[in-house]
């Protein structure tokens, strides 16, 4: 199920918090998002994998950290902060397919009104 989620955020492998869990600090990885795949009800926090330990360019480490950082802010419903994060991710990737998807997911939310005990985990509800 976390295969078909890559074509929604522009990546190329996805992994779950059992995998993230079981390799450790063997792999440089990315928090991506907490969802909740379709046919299922439990949230699962969904991980992009990226390279060997040690191997990654400081520009991606970077660019994962204020990921990371925007996120955070998001799942706070801190648009502005959000924004302003996912907006310097792209300075570093301007391709990067999580920040656009989160970037446009913002825009949408802020035109929508939200449940009050919206708990920032995205659910999918096809596959």
């Amino acid at each position: 199920r976390l295969e078909s989620l890559n074509k929604q955020y522009g990546t190329s492998i996805l992994i779950g918090e059992l995998t993230r869990v079981r390799i450790g600090d063997e792999f440089v990885v990315r928090k991506i998002d907490q969802v909740v795949v379709a046919g299922k009800d439990e949230a699962t926090r969904i991980y992009e994998l990226h390279s060997a330990a040690g191997k990654a360019e400081a520009s991606v480490l970077k660019l994962f950290e204020l990921y990371e950082a925007g996120l955070a802010a998001y799942r706070t419903t801190d648009w502005d902060k959000a924004e302003e994060l996912f907006k310097k991710c792209l300075e570093i990737k301007p391709e990067d397919g999580p920040t656009k998807t989160l970037l446009a997911r913002i825009e949408s939310l802020r035109s929508s009104p939200m449940a009050s005990d919206w708990d920032g985990i995205w659910r999918f509800e096809t596959k």
